[in-house]
């Protein structure tokens, strides 16, 4: 059986559809071939995780299919390690791959080591794009650009032409400005803390839900200020690096800062609305806070259930606490225990009345671990195999291998450059290392270690009870995905997300002991 595969990630006007490619590979094609068509409309090439490849690499498997036609190689993947990956795979399974329009097919010796070279043009191709796309990115963000993404609180994006671009321009939104203008005041100024100001805003039934960790987002955000050029210094001492020079920080416009470490710092066109005074006064207050924060060892040893739990309700995270148990008449600490708080109470967000210290901790505990256990115990669930261990001689095989392909590219190089190379000197460099790579890639298949056998959740589970908490909050953290508690006078009822998309097991209510 012949495999045709076909992929278009975008229909364009001048992209070559679908259709177009299965057509001109037919025609390359024995007419009298049985032929299967596997295609991919609207992915991507830059992974393999597509329905029609991976129905068409299960059929390799099952030995259906011995030869494999494409278009260009760059439809079935533009990555040089993933490309490989299927090759090894073509290969362990006898099957020929044919590319339509770079001409050649693994069936030859030639067409083996054109292939190899074909490839390593498709990644300096994708990788030249890449680079393109940053380069472009950064001149627009110099030329103070709208660089894209949702529009920070306060404002709206419209429209503007720079320099005879069209680009996004932010619009202020005169309620929500008044709220950034009052967080501001309230923080810098009035020195109430970001729990207390998510409080009040949360009060308000305004719809919106605010979170400390946004709060501090937008206090740090640079298009609220009016930059001065002492603006432009304190980024200057963080390590950025300004466009602009300190003349134009004329204390009107807000700022940009995008790209990554070390980050740049653009006059946007649009005019701030906080003072810069009080906008350093804030960033003081914000590095002071997190300078005096006490160092935390956390919770996360006294439950293996953190990180995994919300309150069903808000949505918020659930913490671990302990508190004390006390005798009435002397005060004594009698015993402590932990419990589940909702996070969303300290901001407001929560207002579903819990006990005085949340939900105990130990009966949640229990429920989640007799489904856990049940639900590792599925023979449904994948097997897990420990990935071996390389030795020493393979470890070297791969070493030399990577240096054939290092020669590879820099023929690839010295091709670009236009270097006086004959055909038939290109012709028997390719052969030669062809050959070499053919011998390594051997050797290191007889080197490679026999996959470990698997293991099954069940038996991994099996020492559940013996497991330190950190070992345990790994495990579980596998599994399941998110619990949601919910807090009624009828009783406590807990939802459990798994990791496995099971009809019956996916969700998993419960009421709480």
């Amino acid at each position: 059986m012949v495999a045709i595969y076909a992929r278009q990630s975008v229909d364009k006007k001048d992209s070559i559809s679908i259709e177009t490619q299965i057509q001109l590979c037919r025609e390359e094609l024995e007419p009298e071939a049985p032929l299967r068509v596997y295609q991919d409309r609207g992915y991507s090439g830059s992974n393999t995780n597509r329905p029609g490849l991976r129905q068409l690499l299960e059929d390799v498997r099952r030995r259906e299919i011995q030869r494999v036609a494409v278009y260009k190689l760059d439809r079935i993947s533009r990555s040089l390690m993933d490309f490989a990956r299927l090759v090894e795979l073509f290969r362990e399974y006898g099957v020929a791959f044919q590319s339509t329009q770079e001409r050649f097919d693994t069936a030859t010796p030639m067409g083996n080591a054109m292939l190899s070279i074909a490839m390593v043009f498709a990644q300096l191709e994708r990788e030249t794009i890449q680079q393109r796309i940053r380069d472009n990115y950064y001149a627009r963000g110099r030329k103070g650009m709208y660089l894209g993404g949702k529009p920070p609180f306060g404002y709206r994006k419209g429209e503007l032409r720079i320099q005879g671009a069209r680009t996004g321009v932010l619009e202020p939104d005169p309620g929500e400005l008044s709220l950034v203008k009052g967080i501001f005041s309230a923080w810098a100024d009035g020195g109430r803390s970001l729990g207390e100001i998510c409080r009040e805003l949360n009060g308000r039934q305004s719809g919106r839900r605010f979170q400390p960790s946004a709060l501090s987002r937008m206090l740090r955000n640079p298009v609220y200020v009016r930059a001065d050029p002492d603006v432009r210094a304190y980024f200057a001492e963080q390590g950025c690096q300004p466009t602009n020079p300190p003349e134009e920080f004329l204390g009107r416009n807000g700022c940009y800062l995008y790209g990554k470490q070390p980050w740049s710092l653009t006059l946007a066109p649009h005019e701030g609305c906080i003072p810069a005074e009080q906008w350093l006064r804030a960033q003081t207050r914000l590095g002071s806070a997190a300078a005096s924060a006490p160092v935390r060892s956390g919770t996360g040893g006294l439950s293996w259930l953190s990180g995994l739990v919300r309150c069903g309700f808000c949505q918020s995270p659930m913490s671990v606490k302990t508190a004390a148990n006390r005798d009435g008449h002397t005060g004594e600490v009698r015993a402590r225990y932990a419990y589940l708080s909702c996070n969303g109470r300290r901001t407001g967000l929560c207002r579903v009345p819990l006990p005085r210290h949340g939900m105990a901790l130990e009966p949640v505990e229990a429920a989640v671990e007799k489904r856990l256990l049940r639900f590792a115990a599925s023979e449904r669930i994948p097997a897990y195999c420990p990935p071996s261990l390389p030795a020493p001689e393979e470890g070297a095989a791969r070493a030399e291998l990577a240096s054939t392909m290092e020669a590879i590219r820099r023929l690839v190089e010295a091709v670009k450059e236009g270097g006086a190379m004959t055909g038939r000197y290109l012709e028997g460099e390719l052969e030669s290392l062809d050959r070499l790579r053919q011998a390594q890639e051997l050797r290191l298949h007889e080197l490679a270690p026999p996959p470990a056998p698997g293991v099954t959740p069940g038996e991994l589970m099996a020492g559940w009870a013996g497991f330190p908490v950190s070992l345990k909050r790994r495990l579980a953290q596998q599994f399941i995905q998110e619990i949601r508690l919910y807090h009624s006078q009828e009783g406590d009822r807990m939802e459990i997300r798994w990791r496995w998309d099971f009809r019956e097991e996916a969700l998993q209510y419960g009421f709480l002991p």
